[in-house]
C-alpha cells in the first residue's frame, strides 16, 4: 500500500465550514492579522469573491485525504508575484506547517507559475518568522533599506532563490 504525498487542492464549498471553524479557532486567530472571529456569511462572501479571481487561490493542504491546513494565495498588483496566508488545522501534528508551506510553494512557483511570492508576519509570531526563514524567505528591501512596519514584517522568497534551495 502505498502513502499518498502531501499535496494542495483548491478549496471548495464543501470545505467552507471546516474552514471557518479552523479560522476562527482561539489558537489561529491569535496570529492573523485580524483577530476578531468571522461570521459565516463575511466568510461565503470572501470565499465567492476569491474563487472567482483568477489571480488568486485558495487551497487546502492534505496527506492522505485529510486536510490539515489552508493557505491563501492572494494578488498584489505586481506582475507575477502574489501574497499568502496559511494556518494549519488546530490539532495538526506538530511540524506539519513545514510540510505545508513547501507544498505552497511548490505549487505557487511551479503550477500557479508565480516569480515571487511575499509575506506579512506579525512581529510577535516568532513561530511563522522562523519558519519563512528556513524556507529562504527574506526581510523586503526598497532601495537601501529594509521596509518597517510598527508590529508587522514584510518578507519575500523569488522563484529563482527557492528552486536553488531545493537543490541544495
Amino acid at each position: 500500500m502505498s502513502l499518498d504525498l502531501p499535496k494542495m487542492r483548491v478549496m471548495t464549498e464543501d470545505d467552507l465550514s471546516m474552514v471557518l471553524k479552523w479560522r476562527n479557532d482561539a489558537t489561529v486567530r491569535l496570529n492573523m492579522l485580524s483577530t476578531s472571529p468571522i461570521t459565516m456569511e463575511s466568510h461565503v462572501s470572501w470565499f465567492h469573491r476569491n474563487s472567482a479571481d483568477l489571480e488568486q487561490k485558495l487551497l487546502i493542504f492534505e496527506i492522505e485525504k485529510q486536510p490539515l491546513g489552508f493557505v491563501g494565495v492572494y494578488k498584489t498588483g505586481e506582475a507575477n508575484t502574489s501574497s499568502w496566508g496559511f494556518y494549519k488545522a488546530p490539532g495538526a501534528p506538530k511540524g506539519i506547517g513545514n510540510e505545508l508551506c513547501n507544498a505552497a510553494l511548490s505549487y505557487i512557483f511551479c503550477d500557479f507559475q508565480k516569480d515571487k511570492i511575499v509575506a506579512t508576519v506579525l512581529k510577535n509570531n516568532f513561530v511563522s518568522l522562523g519558519l519563512h526563514k528556513k524556507l529562504g524567505f527574506e526581510k523586503c528591501v526598497i532601495g537601501d533599506s529594509q521596509v518597517c512596519l510598527i508590529d508587522r514584517v514584510l518578507l519575500s522568497l523569488n522563484k529563482i532563490k527557492w528552486k536553488n534551495r531545493k537543490r541544495m
